[in-house]
């Protein structure tokens, strides 16, 4: 250390002279100078104040070759890179058996070559240097990159067992989010998809799940708007604040007077249908439908009732009615549930359909509280919208305390900050998986988990199914390896599709 520090103070003081006697002789600055002198003295603070050890590094890189020309062209392309890298590199042309023994694992420098380095510059070097993962009751994320050696996470080992995963189209991310809820499936996990384009199917087909097709014309799945859950002590009021939920995501926000008018109605219409909030026992008995608070609204001459009436109109009575005003008729009792939602294209009906979704699952989770997810792929549909991200916040919030956790995909950086419901989302992710992102969406990536140069690079670089796996203060390159099989009912590139369609095989 004190070597160290007197010839830091000698090279000051050399730099500092030069600068002096430049000046006095008039000549213009040499910023090349002040660039070493503030380097400087930069190493010099660091080792002085704040103790920063200094460091030796010796790095030897062996080439092996078939013959003396093939030898060449590999050397050339090396020096090619490092200069690229800024990186200044010299051959040991006369020291061949040293330099061999100085690349065999003991430690020892037979060279006698070396460079003074600070901490940092070294950390830059092994960006990706952390102990293996490998949590006994986790779900395998992938292999790591490194040391070749699985990569095991137990999520709700963690303050919030949420993941959000992050990657362009064909970068890997949603292949990854069904291998890894294959994985969570098998090691007895509930699992509850959220499928908009209709690519789970292949999923339920391989793990005999169970797929719902939830679209909006003549589906034979049904879930009624309104309910109570009979297992619940305060049922009677929470199935009343999840249709006010409803009503404003399908009809708009509620004002005051407007959301009275939908409690009494609600309040009515349970007393003639026998359900009374004193009672739990009237709970199980069939529920109305959305038709039956059309019409108790109708039948008010309220203006606020009226006003409400007509906007629900279409999905009680009108065009929608096949898919809103309906009875549940569906009682799932499997490890796998996917909810095809592909049919469903506007984005305001999927938000509604995914409401409806979302409180069926709810009360399946406090009916029977195990380990469970809810996955969400392309969640960029409801992200940007307020009252569909305010549902989903709810569950990143709330799911945990059910042995719940919200796995979440989509594709930009920007969908994480499209609404204050998406920002909530984003913040209490116990997990996040970074797969391959475009350059300038690296960068924000970059400023938004906190990633270094290095790291950063990495994002633009990965191949399909690598990814950048960030838990537990770690930060993990992993690759996600598919077994054939499995790739062939996964997969959602067109042309492996169109490939398998034709008797071929995918790669």
């Amino acid at each position: 250390m004190e070597e160290i520090r007197q010839a830091l103070k000698r090279e000051r003081t050399h730099l500092q002279a030069g600068q002096m006697i430049r000046a006095k002789r008039g000549q213009i600055t040499d910023y090349d100078e002040l660039d070493r002198i503030a380097s400087a003295e930069q190493q010099a603070a660091e080792i002085q104040l704040k103790k920063t050890p200094p460091l030796k590094l010796f790095w030897t890189i062996g080439l092996f070759a078939r013959d003396q020309e093939e030898l060449d062209e590999l050397s050339k392309r090396l020096e090619e890179l490092l200069r690229h890298a800024e990186i200044r590199a010299h051959r040991a042309l006369f020291r061949q058996e040293e330099g061999l023994h100085s690349l065999l694992p003991l430690g020892i420098n037979t060279l006698g070559d070396w460079r003074n380095i600070d901490v940092p510059a070294m950390g830059q070097m092994f960006p990706f240097l952390h102990t293996t993962l490998l949590e006994p009751e986790g779900v395998p994320y992938g292999i790591d990159r490194t040391t070749g050696a699985w990569v095991v996470v137990d999520d709700f080992d963690q303050g919030n067992p949420n993941t959000i995963i992050l990657g362009e189209m064909g970068s890997g991310k949603s292949m990854f989010l069904k291998m890894r809820a294959a994985w969570f499936t098998l090691l007895g996990g509930r699992v509850y998809c959220l499928d908009l384009e209709g690519e789970f199917d292949g999923l339920a087909e391989a793990l005999d799940g169970v797929c719902l097709d939830f679209g909006l014309g003549q589906s034979e799945n049904q879930l009624n708007v309104i309910g109570i859950n009979s297992k619940s002590g305060n049922g009677f009021i929470e199935g009343m604040e999840d249709l006010l939920s409803w009503i404003a995501l399908a009809a708009g926000e509620l004002d005051p007077a407007e959301r009275n008018e939908v409690i009494d109605a609600w309040q009515r219409m349970m007393y003639e249908a026998g359900i009374t909030q004193n009672d739990p026992q009237t709970w199980t008995r069939p529920m109305p439908r959305l038709s039956d608070l059309y019409a108790v609204l109708s039948a008010e001459l309220k203006p606020a009732a009226q006003s409400i009436a007509e906007r629900i109109k279409q999905y009680a009575v009108g065009i929608y009615a096949g898919a809103f005003d309906t009875r549940t008729n569906i009682d799932v009792d499997n490890n796998l549930v996917v909810f095809n939602l592909r049919d469903v294209r506007d984005p305001r009906m999927k938000a509604l359909r995914m409401r409806q979704i979302i409180g069926f699952i709810w009360n399946h989770v406090l009916t029977d509280p195990r380990p469970t997810w809810i996955v969400v792929d392309e969640a960029w549909n409801w992200l940007q919208h307020p009252l569909a991200a305010a549902d989903l916040e709810e569950i990143a919030r709330r799911f945990r305390k059910r042995y719940g956790a919200l796995v979440l995909a989509t594709q930009h950086v920007s969908d994480l900050s499209a609404s204050a419901g998406a920002q909530v989302i984003r913040d209490t992710a116990g997990v996040t998986v970074l797969f391959r992102q475009k350059s300038a969406s690296a960068a924000a990536a970059g400023q938004l988990f906190r990633l270094n140069e290095v790291e950063v690079e990495e994002l633009v670089t990965q191949g399909p199914g690598e990814g950048l796996l960030i838990a537990k203060g770690r930060r993990i390159p992993i690759y996600v390896p598919v077994p054939p099989n499995l790739m062939r009912r996964f997969t959602t590139n067109p042309k492996d599709r169109q490939r398998l369609a034709e008797g071929g095989d995918v790669s």
